[in-house]
């Protein structure tokens, strides 16, 4: 981001034409959203057999894949509205590994 002095008031210098928040929400929604969608209908296409060891593994992996994609999805948004905490992480993070 970069600004400039018109005299009375700061200005953005340079406006993006194109709107990216709702870009940036329809791509979050879709990778949160279709990995598990795929996930569980393979689960539900081939269940495993009930009472089997491994019957609870679907499930775990479709909330597995739910969680990191979510979190994806996260950091998108952290990086895309450069939320303060974030950012400060970031600076102090990379601070902290120019010091050793």
């Amino acid at each position: 981001m970069s600004w400039r002095w018109m005299g009375r008031s700061w200005q953005v210098a340079y406006r993006d034409e194109l709107n990216l928040t709702l870009v940036i929400w329809l791509v979050g929604v879709t990778i949160a959203l279709m990995p598990p969608a795929l996930v569980w209908l393979s689960a539900y296409t081939f269940p495993p057999l009930p009472g089997t060891r491994w019957a609870w593994f679907p499930a775990v992996w479709v909330g597995c894949t739910l969680v990191i994609h979510l979190l994806l999805v996260a950091w998108l948004l952290a990086e895309h509205y450069q939320i303060p905490l974030y950012v400060s992480s970031k600076i102090r993070l990379r601070s902290l590994l120019n010091r050793r």
